[in-house]
């Protein structure tokens, strides 16, 4: 391991370029796709995450063009490239770069939590629909602009540094995944909890409590990572897409999707978590996935299913 002796007592002078921040960077590169044009971004740091980043995007089918040492150009052409490759293994970051390429997939598929929360609602008991609740799921946009982005920019201590709001005082995951199952382990870390503890406990518990009556009520109404994702779901690799030339206005995608989305009207709606239940539930299969920047491009096979013929004579 490399160390460094470092002998003080002498004035330090000269001038130093601070470069642009890592975490802002490598969530603002990928974004870069959701603009219709092309966007330039000044002071991009020159980190391993943000090379990875834009070589990954430029498989994908992105234009970046460098303008000079700290300054790139992207544009999303929405020809994207399939080929698959070992970058994403080296990409720190990855989970944001996930969300250009699949959106809300992310929640409906490889969310621990929001497994937790289906788990829950599968519990046999009386369940309310969320429809007229529907201005509840602006909250998590509220949630990663105030707790995510502004009181840990805003909010810092003697070192200039800001507390994780929303997952010291808000975020149920850590309680259910790391504060029981170590406190039920170790003496000292349970003599260590505090009001902080009972705090974030009786939010599990009410979520735990709406999870069994509401689908997903966590996902829907408090979920920054989600509020984030959704910003991806229109220009997404991963998207939805309905075949007017076959529907037939049944309505059955509408009444199947436990997000309350109507498919037909917006098939890469902010709230879509790709579950399938709409591709399944439609008669005349003119409900699809599709892989393509922008909504255009392979329909998937996945969509594809056995027409089930009833016997009425039995």
């Amino acid at each position: 391991m490399t160390k460094y002796v470092i002998n003080g007592g002498k004035t330090l002078n000269g001038e130093v370029t601070i470069s642009g921040a890592k975490n802002a960077a490598v969530a603002i590169v990928p974004a870069a796709l959701l603009a219709d044009g092309p966007v330039r971004l000044e002071n991009v740091p020159k980190i391993i995450d943000v090379t990875l980043q834009m070589e990954i995007m430029r498989e994908l089918g992105a234009q970046i063009r460098q303008i000079n040492a700290t300054t790139v150009e992207i544009q999303n052409t929405q020809n994207p490239s399939l080929k698959p490759h070992e970058l994403e293994r080296k990409l720190r970051a990855s989970y944001y770069l996930l969300g250009v390429l699949l959106g809300r997939f992310i929640c409906g598929f490889l969310c621990p939590f929001g497994w937790f929360q289906e788990l829950l609602h599968k519990i046999p008991t009386k369940k309310f629909s969320t429809k007229r609740l529907k201005p509840l799921t602006y909250l998590k946009y509220v949630i990663l602009v105030v707790m995510v982005f502004l009181l840990p920019v805003l909010v810092v201590n003697e070192a200039g540094m800001g507390d994780p709001f929303f997952c010291k005082y808000l975020c149920p995951q850590g309680v259910l995944e790391g504060a029981i199952p170590l406190s039920l382990v170790n003496s000292s870390i349970r003599a260590a909890l505090g009001k902080l503890f009972s705090w974030k406990l009786c939010v599990l518990a009410t979520v735990v409590v709406l999870s069994v009556v509401f689908y997903r009520p966590f996902c829907k109404w408090l979920c920054p990572l989600g509020a984030f994702y959704a910003l991806f779901n229109r220009v997404s690799l991963l998207s939805m897409h309905v075949d007017e030339s076959k529907c037939v206005s049944c309505g059955k995608c509408a009444r199947t999707c436990p997000m309350d989305v109507d498919v037909t009207k917006t098939p890469n709606h902010s709230e879509c978590i790709r579950c399938g239940k709409c591709v399944t539930a439609c008669p005349t299969e003119a409900v699809r996935f599709r892989y393509a920047f922008g909504g255009s491009g392979a329909s998937s096979k996945l969509s594809q299913k056995p027409i089930i013929k009833e016997n009425k004579g039995e």
